[in-house]
C-alpha cells in the first residue's frame, strides 16, 4: 500500500484563497478612502469614524486570515461570516432596519461561505439573518 501524504487536503485552493483576499483588501481600501474623504471634507465626528472602524473589521480580519501564509482553515469561515453578519445587523440597526438599503450585507455572509465551499455554514448564515 503507498503512503501518500494526505496533509493539506482540507487547505483552501490557493485561487480562492486569493479572490477573497482580494475582495477583502478592496474593501478595507474602499473604507480607507471613505474616512479620508470624510476627514478632509470636514463631515468627520466621532460616530462616523467609529462606524467607518467597525465597518473596516470584516476587511482587516479577511485580509489577515486568508494570508498565504495562515493555514488556519477551522478559523476563517466562522469568523469571516460572523464579522459580516455582524456588520449587517449593526448596518441596519443603525439606519432604519428592514427598510434600510444596506439589508443587501446580509448577502454577503452566506456567499463568503459559499466560496470557501461550505454550503452548510452558507444555509446557516442564510437563515440566521
Amino acid at each position: 500500500m503507498p503512503k501518500e501524504s494526505h496533509r493539506g487536503v482540507n487547505d483552501l485552493p490557493e485561487l480562492m484563497r486569493k479572490r477573497l483576499q482580494f475582495i477583502h483588501l478592496v474593501w478595507l481600501v474602499l473604507t480607507v478612502a471613505l474616512g479620508i474623504s470624510a476627514l478632509i471634507g470636514g463631515l468627520a465626528d466621532n460616530a462616523l469614524l467609529a462606524g467607518l472602524g467597525l465597518a473596516a473589521l470584516p476587511g482587516v480580519v479577511g485580509a489577515a486570515l486568508l494570508h498565504s501564509k495562515i493555514r488556519a482553515e477551522d478559523l476563517i469561515g466562522p469568523f469571516l461570516v460572523i464579522g459580516w453578519t455582524l456588520l449587517a445587523m449593526l448596518g441596519i440597526a443603525s439606519t432604519g432596519a428592514a427598510l434600510s438599503p444596506l439589508t443587501i450585507l446580509f448577502a454577503i455572509a452566506p456567499l463568503t461561505a459559499m466560496n470557501l465551499g461550505k454550503p452548510g455554514m452558507a444555509a446557516s448564515a442564510r437563515v440566521t439573518s
